[in-house]
């Protein structure tokens, strides 16, 4: 293409994929729970209960996977973070700055972003162009992050435009083809980790008639520009990261990150001093544990809340599940108390709305709801006590969950509906809400049930959770449930800033949707980190993913701290 100025090298070999050669690392060795394990010079070890599934940013299923794809690619523009008490750092609302594009410009109803000059992909000799970023976006149209985008003002690739090498301008349209105003909502979208930039020269010897965007490839290459690179990876054993040379960012404090799969408790790593930074895998009775033996515990709202998802509809299809008292009664017998108490330890609160209360369009509509098994025996009473049996669903593996759900299962088993306790892989819970929301052409709606989820927006606007799980068409409507009301409040303001307007109609949708109880927030989780006494920078956003590139040792200024406020 003409305006390529930059010569563009054709790819030879790109030195991260996940096939490369077995790397076991050594166990780390005296080192105590009281002081930062230090593994090597500027070395940070951590572990994670399970290996990644994918590398192709835009093709990803575990929290895992989202942490990798943080850390080995970048977006547009990255989510600012504060600092908070203690030294964590947490999300901005939807603040972003700059990334791999230094500058952007806003029209009326688009945005121009600036490319970073100079910026090479890590092992090859291509630089990072406006036609790479038109091309990572466009490939989002054949995964399922494309419904973020056609939610958030980009109905299809036709409104990416490549203005010059390092150029690229977007324009926002809603669903009906209307122009509409850039908000921080639109452009909070650009950090996400679906969003990350990926070479396009790398990729293209890799596509096929059947795999046009290299997908296939990219699940086990990476082709990204960093901070961080795989240096070494065994599968199922351990992932090496080393930081970019000569990257455009400030290098990270911890130029090597040793990730390190196992089965055994990450809390027992952490308390031995085994490992640096615990995530993934701890259930609350043992972060409190380790907060008890001194070692530092970070926790922060990012949206996630836990919430119980009811099929609703077609009533021929759910039979009494589609009565409303019925869906009531289920919102009474809840134990909220006791798995606030008894299962996240008081790390957390009574959630009392599917929005996060950090939106200005929050209002506590479930509160409408409280444990009262009384209350919920009159309501099936109204419903002519019908008997109901159904599995619940939940996350295998997640000791918290399976604890929620065990007291869920006996709870309602005392008004009269009966559920099949039914584990679930994270990419399983989310096929068995695809298969109703959005099943797949010429198929049946999945089959009715009742589902336990731990979910968060990428970002606080009310727009994403009501447009998601309670419109019609939503791509995570499990229940089926909408309301007209709900629907037309959605369309009219999904995409316009925040208002005085805007707030009362999304607080008039929460009601409506709280009163249907097709969707039941039980808890509002956030997210959880330990680390060894001495290590600060522990990042939290939505989703949970955290930044190794963010971390560093108490005293020691934050080389990023351009994303810090």
């Amino acid at each position: 293409m003409p305006f390529l100025t930059r010569k563009r090298l054709r790819y030879g070999a790109i030195a991260t994929s996940v096939a490369t050669a077995a790397l076991v690392a050594a166990p780390v060795t005296g080192a105590s729970a009281t002081q930062p394990t230090m593994a090597g010079p500027a070395t940070l070890v951590t572990a994670w209960p399970a290996d990644i599934t994918s590398l192709d940013p835009a093709n990803l299923s575990t929290n895992e996977d989202h942490e990798l794809t943080r850390n080995i690619y970048q977006t547009l523009v990255s989510q600012q973070f504060a600092t908070q008490k203690g030294g964590a750092l947490e999300f901005v609302g939807a603040h972003v700055v700059p990334a791999l594009a230094e500058s952007w410009t806003y029209g009326p109803d688009s945005v121009t972003f600036h490319i970073r000059p100079d910026v090479k992909f890590y092992g090859t000799d291509d630089y990072v162009t406006a036609q790479d970023v038109k091309w990572s976006l466009d490939r989002i149209w054949s995964t399922p992050g494309v419904g973020d985008l056609q939610a958030n003002g980009l109905q299809s690739p036709s409104e990416i435009h490549v203005v010059n090498n390092d150029t690229v301008t977007i324009d926002f349209v809603s669903s009906l083809g209307k122009p509409t105003p850039t908000t921080p909502t639109l452009m909070a979208i650009f950090a996400q980790f679906f969003t990350g930039i990926v070479d396009e020269s790398a990729v293209a010897p890799h596509e096929t008639k059947a795999d046009p965007t290299g997908a296939l490839w990219l699940r086990s290459h990476a082709a990204g520009t960093g901070p961080y690179y795989i240096a070494s990876r065994d599968p199922g054993v351990d992932i090496v990261l080393k930081a970019v040379p000569d990257s455009w960012a400030p290098e990270p404090y911890y130029k090597t990150v040793d990730i390190r799969v196992t089965t055994a408790s990450v809390g027992s790593l952490l308390q031995s001093g085994t490992i640096d930074l615990g995530e993934f895998g701890m259930t609350d009775a043992e972060v409190n544990t380790l907060q008890k033996d001194g070692l530092p515990v970070y926790w922060e709202n990012t949206g996630n809340f836990d919430m119980f998802a009811i099929t609703a509809a077609p009533t021929s299809q759910v039979g009494a599940l589609a009565d409303v008292d019925v869906r009531q009664a289920i919102a009474y017998a809840v134990p909220y108390g006791t798995i606030l108490k008894d299962i996240i330890f008081g790390r957390g609160s009574r959630d009392y709305s599917i929005v996060s209360p950090s939106a200005p369009e929050y209002t506590p509509a479930w509160s409408m709801y409280y444990t009262d098994l009384a209350k919920a025996k009159a309501l099936m009473k109204e419903a002519g006590n019908p008997a109901i049996s159904e599995p619940l669903y939940y996350l295998s593996g997640d000791i918290d969950q399976t604890d929620t759900a065990i007291l869920l299962q006996a709870s309602l088993k005392q008004i009269g509906v009966t559920t099949t306790l039914t584990p679930e892989t994270q990419a399983g819970l989310f096929d068995v809400v695809d298969a109703r929301s959005m099943p797949a052409k010429g198929s049946k709606i999945g089959p009715p049930g009742l589902e336990l989820f731990n979910w968060s927006a990428w970002t606080n606007d009310p727009k994403i959770v009501v447009g998601y799980w309670a419109t019609s068409g939503g791509i995570n409507n499990y229940s089926l449930w909408s309301s007209p009301v709900v629907d037309a409040i959605n369309n009219k303001y999904s995409l316009l800033p925040t208002s005085a307007a805007r707030t009362a109609a999304y607080e008039k949708a929460q009601d409506i949707i709280a009163s249907g109880a097709a969707v039941i927030p039980i808890v509002q989780t956030g997210s959880v980190a330990v680390a060894a006494k001495g290590i600060t920078g522990v990042s939290f956003s939505p989703g949970g993913s955290g930044r190794f590139w963010l971390m560093h040792p108490v005293g020691v200024a934050n080389p990023m701290d351009s994303s810090v406020e």
